[in-house]
């Protein structure tokens, strides 16, 4: 069996998302799955000399125009994935990441091909486009969508919710499918070591391309609304679309001694900040991208560093009792303080949370687990015949 895992996005090498899939495709090849991860032009930053990894050229010097540059690019991996679709024995799968890009059309999947694609699915995209008013995709989703979902053998969701929804939209409730959270790379980063806690003051961190389904503005106005004796200051790691107005929010609330924004940090830099916060911060907004449950990549960074969190979204690879996660309601009101406090409380009493948590990441949440169980579907997947659509 050979899996060609096609990748068009692009971006920092340290993006979340480009990070799953390096990890990916690194621990399927270590498990003696022959892999290749294809990167439709590389990433912006440089890419680790692996033999898994295979770079498709697509030099757009030649081409001023942003639209230009991304349509040409849409144009290349079209062009790519005919090729992969029209040769392709009955031992590949292709593996892509669900949505495509926006010059494949659905027919353009179901020349008389041999192999079989399966599509991995991160979000309930229609809603997630909706509630983001992004309306191009939201049209294009609900056109093209479902005939997607059709032609594809296999379907693999980052969580029950989404993995159901997207077999109703392909109309076949008993198409090849597995729910799988994502994962982290456990040793990629070091463990945290716990800062003290006097009673006066502490401090949160939030990672994230701010976004609006962070919900962080709900912390800001939570910050805002407390009236008790606690220093509290949040740590805000990241860039995105969101952090203007997120400015905005704490200059009209006057809290602007009570945020820090860091902006893009990596390394010890970032080390340090993890050093100096007692509790971290996940999705306090998914219900705004029309979503219950999420497979949050940072949550599991924050698992495997040891620092508990705050969020307010279900997650599969997490009990709902899990002693290190404060769950907070998902809805638009404010978080309440007092209650992240007496959360705070409770963890520091624990003098080895931070190990406890180490180990839960190692043993539950690392890419090597979590490709294990990849591996047995995607094998299972290979000894089954194309059903041509």
């Amino acid at each position: 069996m050979r899996v060609i895992y096609f990748h068009t996005y692009g971006g920092e090498i340290s993006d979340g998302g480009n990070k799953k899939i390096i990890a990916q495709a690194e621990n399927l090849y270590k498990s003696g799955i022959d892999i290749r991860l294809v990167l439709l032009g590389g990433l912006s930053t440089e890419i680790p000399d692996k033999k898994y990894i295979c770079l498709l050229p697509c030099n757009t010097y030649f081409l001023k125009n942003t639209l230009a540059i991304r349509l040409y690019r849409q144009y290349l991996a079209k062009k790519y994935l005919k090729k992969v679709i029209n040769t392709a024995d009955s031992s590949t799968i292709l593996y892509l990441r669900y949505p495509l890009p926006i010059l494949v059309l659905p027919y353009n999947l179901s020349p008389q091909r041999n192999c079989k694609i399966v599509f991995e699915c991160n979000s309930i995209e229609i809603n997630e486009y909706r509630e983001s008013k992004t309306y191009f995709s939201y049209v294009w989703e609900l056109v093209f969508g479902t005939g997607f979902r059709k032609k594809c053998d296999a379907i693999i969701g980052v969580t029950e919710e989404i993995t159901h929804y997207q077999l109703r939209r392909s109309g076949n409730l008993n198409k090849p499918h597995i729910t799988i959270g994502n994962g982290f790379d456990v040793d990629s980063v070091p463990i945290r070591r716990p800062p003290p806690y006097d009673g006066l003051h502490f401090d949160m961190v939030c990672v994230a391309t701010v976004s609006l389904w962070h919900g962080i503005d709900r912390l800001i106005q939570g910050i805002a609304q407390y009236k008790g004796q606690l220093n509290i200051r949040l740590h805000i790691v990241g860039t995105g679309p969101e952090l203007r107005n997120l400015e905005n929010l704490i200059r009209t609330l006057n809290i602007k001694d009570h945020i820090i924004f860091h902006g893009f940090v990596k390394g010890d830099d970032l080390n340090r900040i993890f050093d100096q916060c007692h509790i971290a911060v996940g999705s306090l907004g998914i219900h705004r991208i029309g979503l219950s449950q999420l497979s949050i990549l940072k949550a599991r960074e924050y698992c495997a560093r040891g620092i508990p969190y705050i969020s307010a979204c279900s997650d599969p690879d997490f009990p709902e009792d899990f002693f290190y996660i404060l769950r907070v309601p998902s809805d638009e009101s404010p978080i309440d303080m007092d209650q992240v406090i007496l959360f705070l409380t409770r963890i520091c009493q624990v003098s080895d949370h931070a190990q406890t948590m180490r180990e839960y990441a190692g043993k539950n949440l690392d890419w090597s687990i979590k490709m294990k169980k990849l591996k047995g579907f995607l094998e299972t997947l290979g000894k089954e015949p194309v059903i041509l659509r």
